[in-house]
């Protein structure tokens, strides 16, 4: 992975040149002008010709300049348009586009007296950039003013977009330096989630505003696996963690702790952690707590899928010397996640109820039990010598995944459920 992007770095220095001006030039120009400028992605472009810059041999100055100059030349073309055929195309597709004489005077009134906020904010909001050059020729407003403020929002406007792409170019180089691609492809993934989480929450109000913070968790612990498992194939601080342990336990091996451990761990094995999945699935369902017992069933399953799938992509090797059989690779641990998984569901499930009933010292005591559980399971699996201990925290970032993820996919669910269903009577009574 690090080859690709080294190749792709190589390939923007010797072939980003003068591709990269002529394109900002042409985005930068083809903004101003009416219709065209909408679907024309100018700020896009620059932002990323600015990143770009930052991997090549180009200046940022001249990347500024050529974008100032596309852009003002972009405006006095869409002023030019506007001034000689505008009134033209008003009065021809003004009945189709709602634009009467009244509004017309109006918008008129409004750019002569506020023109600096038109142009210069303007700039920055797609319909506006594309169609304030044509208003204004239209308007026959004063080419001088006009050309001054219109280089000042050109120069802003370049300056921020370039400016600020070649700050994030640096930011990207900084963390190439120090961290590994499997942080930023872990960035990646968490802006892109919270962008959708933003959108379908703006648009359709799925989300309750502490879902947020359920996304936060997902998002957490992702990204924590991701560095977890980069410790543990570059051989960093974690892995001196996992040798150091393992020579305390050389020499606090005593049988009767061993025998406890190995029961326990035994008692979390594969079979019996699909039986105690089970029993809580039909225990939901004996309660009817419907809803819990679709995420009890979801977050077991999602999370014996990412275990095994992540099992099989790591291939990372078992400890020497283990006191039980081993079926499969190390990372992550599966009993951690599932003891996760589990710790986490009963504590969702009882400690609301718990809570509304005010059994506190009951609450107290399920969320202590919970957590020792995990602590438990997570040593037994390290003093048997099953699991190194990265192991085991990468079991447990992947349990918290599972549940997190699957609370908030039921949440999706049962609202589009629920929106296609009175979508359904609604045409029924139409009917």
């Amino acid at each position: 992975m690090n080859n690709f992007f080294h190749h792709l770095l190589i390939f923007t220095q010797n072939h980003f040149g003068m591709w990269g001006y002529i394109v900002l030039f042409l985005s930068s120009l083809f903004e101003g002008i009416p219709i065209i400028g909408v679907v024309i992605p100018g700020s896009s472009i620059a932002v990323g010709i600015g990143i770009f810059s930052k991997f090549s041999h180009i200046q940022v100055m001249p990347l500024i300049a050529t974008g100032t100059i596309g852009a003002f030349l972009g405006d006095i073309l869409g002023y030019a348009i506007g001034y000689t055929w505008g009134n033209e195309a008003v009065r021809v597709l003004g009945k189709w586009m709602f634009y009467t004489e009244e509004r017309k005077n109006s918008l008129e009134n409004f750019l002569i007296k506020h023109p600096a906020k038109f142009i210069i904010w303007g700039r920055f909001n797609t319909l506006a950039r594309a169609l304030s050059p044509m208003l204004f020729g239209v308007s026959k407003f004063n080419f001088r003013e006009y050309c001054s403020y219109a280089f000042l929002s050109s120069f802003i406007w370049s300056v921020i977009h370039i400016g600020g792409g070649y700050i994030f170019g640096r930011a990207i180089q900084v963390a190439l330096r120090y961290a590994s691609i499997f942080v930023l492809f872990a960035l990646a993934f968490s802006v892109l989630a919270y962008f959708l989480y933003s959108t379908i929450n703006r648009n359709h109000h799925i989300f309750k505003k502490y879902y947020v913070y359920i996304l936060g968790l997902n998002l957490f612990s992702a990204f924590a696996f991701i560095e977890t498992y980069r410790q543990v194939i570059h051989h960093g601080w974690l892995t001196k963690i996992d040798l150091a342990v393992f020579k305390v336990i050389d020499v606090l091996v005593y049988s009767h702790i061993t025998d406890f451990f190995v029961g326990l761990t035994a008692l979390v094995d594969p079979i019996n952690a699909a039986i105690f999945a089970a029993i809580f699935v039909f225990y939901m369902l004996y309660k009817k707590y419907y809803s819990d017992a679709i995420l009890v069933a979801l977050s077991f399953s999602l999370s014996t899928v990412v275990d095994l799938f992540l099992k099989g992509f790591t291939q990372i090797a078992r400890p020497n010397g283990a006191l039980v059989n081993i079926l499969t690779t190390s990372f992550p641990s599966g009993h951690v996640t599932f003891a996760t998984t589990f710790a986490l569901l009963i504590s969702i499930v009882f400690i609301p109820r718990l809570y509304i009933n005010k059994k506190f010292i009951s609450m107290c005591v399920i969320g202590i039990l919970s957590f020792l559980f995990v602590i438990l399971v997570g040593i037994s699996r390290v003093y048997v010598r099953a699991h190194w201990v990265s192991d085991i925290i990468g079991g447990v970032f992947v349990g918290i995944f599972s549940v997190t993820l699957s609370m908030m996919l039921i949440r999706l669910i049962r609202l589009i459920h629920g929106h296609y269903a009175r979508m359904i009577v609604k045409s029924e009574h139409t009917v």
